[in-house]
């Protein structure tokens, strides 16, 4: 996947919201500069502001170290004497490069932002609660959890499930990795099954984490 599969429409879209005629009569230089930053900031996807290549497989420790650099770049110290509109546009690329760094750390949120870079029309209407052999696998991963209190070990119990969750959650990364090498125009819809299967499991991940801490705080009070 690449800048040129991009929709034509994000292309344009700095058109839609151009400054009328008005307004420019009366802004200086240095507004217009400034505007036409904040048009530049609202154009860019996540792997420019970065100054990544698209691609689903990326160095999560480059990412970090960017992400890193770019955040004390945005610092507000280094704004204390700015103009409002300076801090303002700082702020505001600031806000952009944490949501940016968020999607693009993890593999779910990746593989569904480049679905949507693709021109992708997501639906949350789950072609995965057609499978049956998922759902029933689910339905007993959530009966297991559900059990965990009533086990003679339930640190023990839990952290079996957990293990097949994390495995579950790895394995489906390896598939986007391998559909993401091809031609993804042809695999959007399989990748899409994928991203809705580990939403499901990120759900129970999150339950599992939950009840960890409750287990934790009745150990703690016994």
């Amino acid at each position: 996947m690449n800048h040129a599969s991009l929709p034509e429409t994000r292309r344009e879209y700095i058109h839609v919201g151009s400054t009328p005629a008005s307004m420019r009569a009366r802004v200086s230089d240095r507004e217009a500069q400034s505007l036409s930053l904040e048009y530049r900031l609202a154009l860019m996807d996540y792997y420019e502001l970065f100054s990544l290549e698209v691609s689903f497989v990326i160095d999560r420790s480059d990412l970090q170290a960017r992400y890193r650099d770019m955040q004390r770049a945005m610092h507000p110290d280094r704004f204390v004497s700015a103009g409002d509109q300076e801090r303002r546009i700082a702020m505001q690329k600031s806000t952009q490069i944490n949501e940016a760094f968020r999607i693009l750390n993890d593999p779910m949120e990746r593989a569904r932002y480049l679905l949507e870079l693709g021109g992708y029309a997501w639906s949350d209407e789950a072609s995965t609660t057609r499978d049956s052999a998922f759902l029933i696998e689910q339905m007993e991963l959530r009966e297991a959890i559900s059990a965990v209190r009533d086990a003679d070990e339930p640190f023990d119990a839990l952290g079996h499930i957990m293990d097949v969750i994390i495995k579950a959650l790895m394995a489906y990364e390896q598939e986007l990795v391998v559909l993401f090498s091809g031609d993804t125009k042809e695999t959007m819809g399989n990748i899409a099954d994928i991203i809705k299967k580990m939403q499901f499991f990120r759900r129970l991940e999150q339950e599992g984490f939950e009840l960890e801490a409750e287990l934790e705080d009745i150990e703690a009070g016994a």
